[in-house]
């Protein structure tokens, strides 16, 4: 303004000039406040928040600096974590602690660390949902808050393994994570698992829909599916679960591909008669049959604890302990595939059983009497005053004579000359040279080999003729049998 231009009256000209020079001496005063005004009214970049990863199930810490309130006492405290959304997480106000309800049991506000200026956060079990941004504020009210922490909080899933394993009977569960909208309502939750073209269970429209052999033992949860967890449990898994699993939305976008593998879910087993047939048996109750040539024969049902047994398996042959059914062996009837199955007709697992015949008791039986008659032919002989042939060189027996007996004794009667030579000679050294004659007195050699031949010949008929073909097969199946001489 210029205050020249203006032709005013010589009374007025000196008031206006008075006011035209305090207007020169605000005008800096008023370029200000319009300058602040203009700038409250443009919107600044706001600074960027702190990220901060976290692992899904994971526990996760969200730091916040409150050192220009250290020393406050606790009771004038007012510290809130809440999140961009307006949720309140935690709120500490004189000396009373809050959780928010989406939080509860999973955030630790450190306390302790307050009066230190430490108001940090810790959130335990991260889930999906908790992704987001979160803010530390020092409050005295709305209408008076300082920020103290800007924090980005970002979750992601832990590494899967795309294969799992798992013994026939033992539950299971197939991991798979995603991110949920906070807003979604559950009627517009979709998530689907499947085996390859078979429907495994699905969630649509609030409700479940199982597949056909997957009804009372498939589950998901609609809590943890809100939280980004997908994952598919199987109470009970059997012959047909194993294959790929796939995990999906609505879109028929793959979250995750799984692929099971059972153990121990058709094992073959080869036992011999009299041994035990142990199988492990899932959670009860189950059903235990024994399928020969196309027939399903009922053996044992499992109600809880205990075993019940049909027809020939009541007899005592069949023990539960321990979540084991032992089987006793008892013919080769016993032969077939074992199947155990849930109450709804669903296998859980097969075992083939292969029974071979081992040496039986009647063979160990002829053995022992083998031993005792050569034994007792051997003490016979010597009452007999025989003995001395086996201390001698008896080359000049014939060979049509001597046969079997030097077959089976040949060993025995060497071992024998030595042990006795060895006696001989410490009790009559000198006296060699006799060794081989006959006493003075007693049963010629002729004598002594009738009467071993008479012998041999009634064991031979009574034992080994009865018995030949048990040796065969002793010596078949690999039990090849020492000289029988070789007990004495």
């Amino acid at each position: 303004m210029n205050c020249d231009h203006f032709c005013l009256p010589e009374e007025k000209t000196m008031s206006f000039h008075a006011f035209c020079s305090i207007s020169m001496r605000l005008r800096p005063v008023v370029v200000l406040i319009l300058s602040l005004l203009v700038l409250q009214s443009v919107s600044l970049p706001a600074a960027s928040p702190l990220v901060v990863k976290g692992t899904f199930g994971a526990q996760v810490h969200l730091p916040c600096d409150g050192s220009a309130y250290r020393g406050i006492p606790e009771d004038k405290m007012n510290v809130l974590w809440e999140t961009a959304e307006g949720e309140r997480v935690v709120h500490f106000s004189n000396g009373v602690y809050g959780v928010g309800l989406h939080f509860v049991e999973r955030v630790s506000f450190l306390t302790k660390g307050t009066g230190q200026g430490d108001f940090s956060l810790n959130i335990s079990y991260l889930v999906f949902s908790d992704e987001g941004r979160y803010r530390c504020v020092w409050s005295k009210g709305h209408d008076d808050e300082k920020s103290l922490s800007d924090v980005q909080l970002q979750v992601s899933a832990s590494s899967i393994s795309n294969e799992l394993t798992v013994s026939a009977g033992n539950p299971v569960t197939l991991p798979c994570y995603g991110h949920v909208n906070k807003q979604m309502q559950d009627n517009n939750l979709f998530i689907q698992w499947r085996r390859g073209d078979k429907l495994v269970l699905r969630l649509s429209a609030g409700e479940f829909t199982y597949g056909k052999e997957y009804t009372d033992r498939a589950y998901m949860s609609v809590e943890r599916i809100r939280q980004g967890d997908f994952s598919l449990s199987l109470s009970i898994t059997g012959v047909s679960d194993k294959g790929e699993y796939q995990c999906s939305t609505h879109n028929n976008t793959i979250f995750t591909s799984v692929n099971l593998t059972l153990k121990d879910h058709h094992p073959l087993f080869s036992l011999e008669t009299g041994m035990t047939l142990h199988l492990s048996l899932p959670r009860p109750p189950v059903k235990v049959y024994l399928s020969q040539n196309g027939r399903n024969e009922p053996v044992c049902l499992v109600p809880s604890n205990h075993a019940i047994c049909y027809g020939k398996y009541n007899d005592g042959r069949v023990k539960f302990k321990d979540s084991t059914l032992s089987i006793a062996i008892v013919d080769s009837n016993a032969e077939g595939r074992y199947i155990v199955q849930a109450n709804n007709n669903f296998t859980i697992k097969e075992i083939t059983l292969q029974v071979t015949s081992g040496l039986s008791e009647g063979f160990y039986v002829f053995i022992v009497f083998l031993s005792f008659g050569l034994l007792l032919l051997y003490r016979v002989w010597r009452a007999l005053g025989c003995d001395w042939l086996l201390k001698g060189d008896h080359e000049d027996w014939p060979e049509s004579k001597r046969g079997r007996e030097d077959q089976l004794g040949a060993e025995a009667l060497a071992e024998r000359e030595r042990m006795d030579g060895r006696h001989q000679q410490a009790e009559l050294p000198g006296e060699s040279s006799i060794k081989g004659t006959a006493p003075a007195s007693g049963p010629t050699a002729t004598h002594c080999r009738k009467a071993l031949g008479m012998w041999w010949k009634h064991l031979h008929f009574v034992l080994i003729s009865s018995a030949e073909d048990r040796i065969k097969m002793a010596i078949v199946s690999g039990h090849r049998q020492e000289p029988m001489m070789m007990c004495l």
